[in-house]
């Protein structure tokens, strides 16, 4: 490999880095002297065999190349370039005296940018490489704007993730010396028989529970989002389903909802994390239960089809207008609307539901009319 740094370049400012392949010395010379003028850096290499190397250790803004090169014809080094990781970017016009259609189309195919017939006419070379490195340094500016705008936001991110984490860690204790001491005044209220007390310590006991249940779905969130990893085993379906269904048979009964299970004919072994598949199944069920109103009903179905599982969740509550459902799985996200703001929650349950569908695999969908229900499916590979 030679290159031009040994002649003396004078101007205020280099265009950019122009890496010329060819093995004829007098095509090196005009390109060279050309784009020189056009103070544009030049290195050339000659030797078809070293091209990949030279490419990816210049990494010029542009290469030129010679499609008639000895040993490795300039086809099947652009798409050596292209298949290289360090070089795949690198924009290559091709060279060649050859200008029927064919091969002009095996140049693109190959990986080109653009391809110049010899003989070539000087101010069109210029103009292409000028069109060519432009575009490149423009992209390359926008990779460099889009990867430092990732890096800061990842930074944020960071930053959010371990504030939430010590605030959420650091409200359990003072809940739990509070949880403590509510116990003793309902304790000493019980003995006083005073009801309109334990009604404000019952209030108390409640708005606890409402901020534990944050705490817990803040803390099982950053999990989710940083990647926890999820403990597979061999799991019976209909046990599984049995776990989910028992544990809003109260509820359900007290909110006069008939509440039903239809499990598989024939049960069927799954490889899931069972505690985080229930927390995922159960966030589904518990707001189908709290958007359905009295004399409602909510459904539990499953159906396979020998690659695939999907466990429904389906309801006649208050259904979700069709502008909501894109948002529902993300974080805090709320149905706006009075008679749903109506009902406890956090908007956090469905969106650590989606993501442990998305840790084994699977996803969930959902379909809805307000005013009429909604059904839930999680769609998991078996």
């Amino acid at each position: 490999m030679t290159a031009d740094d040994t002649q003396k370049i004078t101007m205020t400012k280099i265009k950019g880095n122009v890496l010329v392949i060819d093995d004829n010395p007098v095509n090196i010379q005009v390109l060279s002297e050309l784009l020189k003028r056009k103070e544009y850096q030049v290195f050339t290499e000659s030797d078809s065999t070293k091209a990949i190397e030279t490419a990816a250790m210049i990494k010029p803004d542009l290469i030129l190349l010679d499609v008639r090169m000895p040993d490795i014809d300039g086809y099947t080094i652009c798409r050596s370039l292209k298949a290289d990781q360090r070089t795949r970017t690198i924009p290559v016009i091709f060279l060649s005296a050859m200008g029927n259609t064919e091969d002009i189309i095996r140049g693109f195919e190959a990986g080109g940018v653009d391809y110049i017939t010899k003989p070539f006419r000087h101010e069109e070379v210029a103009a292409r490489v000028q069109n060519q490195i432009t575009l490149s340094q423009q992209q390359r500016h926008i990779e460099e704007i889009v990867q430092r705008e990732r890096q800061y936001f990842a930074s944020i991110n960071r930053v959010k993730n371990q504030f939430i984490r010590a605030a959420t860690h650091d409200l359990k204790n003072p809940l739990a010396t509070i949880t403590g001491y509510v116990g003793l005044i309902e304790e000493h209220c019980h003995q006083c028989n005073n009801e309109e007390i334990l009604g404000y310590v019952n209030g108390i006991r409640q708005a606890i529970q409402r901020i534990m249940e944050l705490v817990t779905d803040m803390l099982d969130l950053m999990q989710m989002e940083s990647g926890t990893n999820i403990r597979l085993q061999p799991t019976s379906l209909n046990s599984f389903l049995h776990r989910c269904f028992q544990e809003f048979v109260f509820q359900a009964k007290q909110k006069e909802i008939s509440y039903t299970l239809t499990p598989p004919d024939h049960d069927i072994t799954l490889q899931i994390d069972p505690h985080r598949m229930q927390q995922c199944v159960c966030n589904v069920i518990s707001n189908a239960i709290k958007y359905t109103p009295p004399q409602g009903h909510v459904a539990i179905r499953t159906y396979a089809d020998g690659q695939h599982l999907t466990i429904e969740v389906e309801d006649t509550g208050l259904g979700i207008p069709s502008e909501d459902i894109p948002h529902l799985f993300e974080a805090f996200y709320r149905v706006r609307r009075k008679e749903h703001m109506q009902a406890d929650g956090n908007g956090l349950g469905l969106s650590i539901a989606f993501a442990i569908a998305e840790q084994h695999n699977g996803y969930i969908s959902v379909e809805s009319e307000l005013g009429k229900g909604s059904t839930f499916r999680i769609t998991l590979p078996y």
